[in-house]
């Protein structure tokens, strides 16, 4: 499938740090609440949905940082995000969002929207309610989404950013931000 923003090669590591992201200067679990969730249905905005594995800290990330850029440029989209996880509750994560993600966003000068938001997992009405959808690493959300739902594996966008356990927040939420910059500067130029 040709993706929303699809062709985007993360660098890794240290790239960000060399070269900044060129929209930072731009303008120096629970289930989803029933009217905020209609309220964006009948948004004319397009839909983006970020999947990770316990919508905790690559997904929150993602949609943060996402809306922030689409606000501040005019773009007619909004992201949101959810989990994988069959039981985003068992993952027993502390509070509603990660430190790093809160931490990275504060080192960006981002004030999150949703902080307080607690992890959703994913069911098809997102799915179908999202104009497209970013699975954040490819080895990991791809067997997740053809065991839950395979009708849908073809109309996802597949990224390479992993978890915690195999890179650090810092070199994780770098290769975000390298993803979802390219992915906005594509949305700004159409």
């Amino acid at each position: 499938m040709v993706g929303l923003c699809n062709g985007i090669e993360a660098k890794g590591g240290g790239f960000l740090e060399s070269h900044p992201s060129p929209f930072c200067n731009i303008g120096k679990s629970f289930k989803i609440q029933h009217s905020r969730y209609i309220a964006k249905r009948m948004s004319k905005q397009q839909r983006l949905l970020f999947l990770c594995t316990g919508n905790y800290y690559r997904s929150r990330f993602s949609e943060e940082y996402f809306n922030h850029f689409a606000e501040k440029n005019g773009l007619p989209w909004t992201a949101y995000s959810a989990g994988l996880s069959r039981d985003i509750d068992e993952l027993r994560n502390p509070g509603p969002i990660s430190r790093y993600t809160l931490e990275k966003l504060k080192e960006l000068k981002i004030t999150p929207k949703a902080a307080d938001r607690f992890p959703v997992e994913v069911d098809k009405l997102l799915l179908d309610d999202h104009h497209h959808t970013i699975a954040v690493c490819d080895r990991e959300h791809r067997p997740m989404v053809l065991s839950h739902f395979p009708d849908y594996v073809h109309k996802i966008e597949f990224w390479d950013v992993e978890d915690i356990e195999y890179i650090s927040p810092t070199v994780a939420l770098h290769q975000l931000q390298e993803y979802l910059d390219r992915c906005l500067k594509k949305m700004v130029s159409k």
